[in-house]
Parts: C-alpha cells; structure tokens; sequence
C-alpha cells in the first residue's frame, strides 16, 4: 500500500490533474523552480523524508523561446537532483515524465523498441533525462512515460482545446499544416494510468497515447460539429511529421486501455464551457 507520494510540477496541467486524484493521500507537491522547494533546490531531498513514490512531471516546456541550455538545466540537471534526493531517502518507485518526441521524425507507428532521435532541444533534454532516470534502476523501480498529446477539459495548451475555446469565443484558430496526424489522450486515462502503477512493480518505458491517431483537419472538423459553429480557420503551410503510436506495451504490461475516445473528450470540454 502506497504510504507517501510526491508529485513534481504539480502545478501543471497532469499535475493538478493527478495532485487531485491522490489528495486522500496528502501528497507532497513540488514544482519547477529553481527556488526553495524546487527541483533544482539542493536541499529538496529534506522534502522527500517518508516517501513511497515520486512522480516527476515537472519540466521546461516545449517552446521555442528556450535554449538547449536552458532546457538540459531543468529538464536533465533537475531530474538528476530529484533522483538523487529519492536515492538517499529510500523511494520505492519514480514514475519519470517523458514524450512521444523523444523517437525524432518517423513515418513508422512508434514502439519502444524504436530507436531514440529526438531533433528539438526539448525532447533532446527529455532523452538525456531518461538515460539518467534508468542509471537509477538499481536503487528503485523506474518507469518512463511518453505521452502523447495529453488533452482534456484544463489542458489549455492542446490544439483540442484551444480549437473549442476559440469556437465558443468567436475566435478563429490558427491551423498549422493540417494533414499531419496526432495522437490524443485524455487527461483522465493519464491519471488512471499513473494511479494504477503507483503499486505495480513494472519497469522500463511505456508509450502512454490511445494508439489512435487523426489529422489536425480532422480535429478542427470535429471541434466545429460538436460546437455546432463554422468559422473557418487561419491556415498556415507547415511539414510537420505525423506521429502514430503502439500502446500494445502498455496494454499487455500495466493493463492500459483508455476509455475516453476522442469525441467523447472534446464533448468533456465543450460541456465545460456552458
């Protein structure tokens, strides 16, 4: 039985999302910075005193205002310092938070047995954290997840959102490329996940996505029938890769099998605006 779980980044989208689910538990939350109680915080590991589980989502996102610099601080420096506050003080198990991008430009449906070439900063920073994370499979358990786009009725940052949003505002969106294909997730299957192997003693990494994928078009297309609105959208040209993943891994290993499929979570969120 789980008796402590700390929650990095737990002021983000997942993190308020599963900062909520474990409340019962009283979990400790932490977040990004590199101030007191940050992951970059020399003296966190005083946080971590009694600790079963840490959940570690805190990072610098994906944007391009950052440099590689600043992304392999916190993203890799940052992990490192909470991996090592969870050595000294014991944890169990660390569910460390990666992405789908860490696998580079493929045409292919992505498997974890795919070779990693990550081309941004971002998901470079990412796979230099989870070679860091598995140097640590010696002291406790390790699982990795890569999501895929992460959505639901917060997630104010996916394009399934912010195509609602802008619906119900009058606002038309901005469609970048539109024939490249995603993978969406809902935010309440994320969460079952990581609650359910909080207890399971599974190692190693795991694709965390639907195994179902739709073109941009078809998402904007669906967001405009379930909002019963026409507006058309600011087109820009992009060669964008599609990504398409496999979660058979997942499902064979921790019994991952999402139940929100893609219309039923875009109505989640349109209903929330009402």
């Amino acid at each position: 039985m789980v008796e402590k779980i700390l929650i990095t980044g737990a002021n983000g989208f997942i993190g308020t999302a599963l900062s909520e689910k474990f409340r019962a538990y009283d979990p400790i939350l932490l977040n990004k910075g590199d101030g007191k109680d940050g992951i970059l915080d020399p003296n966190m590991y005083k946080l971590f005193k009694g600790v079963d589980v840490v959940i570690h989502l805190a990072a610098l996102g994906n944007y391009s205002g950052a440099k590689l610099e600043d992304f392999m601080k916190v993203n890799v420096d940052g992990t490192v310092n909470v991996l090592e506050a969870a050595k000294i003080t014991g944890v169990k198990k660390f569910i460390f938070a990666s992405t789908g991008l860490v696998y580079g430009n493929s045409k292919l449906r992505l498997t974890e047995e795919h070779p990693l070439n990550p081309v941004h900063p971002y998901e470079q920073s990412k796979a230099a954290a989870e070679a860091k994370c598995l140097l640590y499979g010696g002291f406790f358990d390790v699982m990795i997840f890569r999501f895929s786009n992460v959505y639901g009725n917060k997630g104010v940052k996916s394009v399934v959102y912010k195509f609602l949003h802008n619906l119900a505002n009058g606002q038309p969106s901005r469609v970048v490329g539109g024939k490249q294909k995603r993978d969406f997730v809902h935010i309440d299957d994320v969460t079952g996940l990581i609650s359910k192997c909080t207890g399971k003693t599974a190692t190693g990494a795991f694709n965390v996505c639907s195994g179902k994928s739709y073109t941009v078009n078809y998402i904007y297309e669906m967001a405009e029938k379930i909002s019963g609105i026409k507006l058309e959208p600011e087109r820009v040209a992009s060669s964008d890769y599609s990504y398409e993943f496999s979660n058979s891994k997942a499902q064979k290993l921790l019994g991952f099998y999402p139940r929100t499929d893609l219309k039923s979570g875009m109505e989640m969120i349109w209903e929330s605006f009402k």
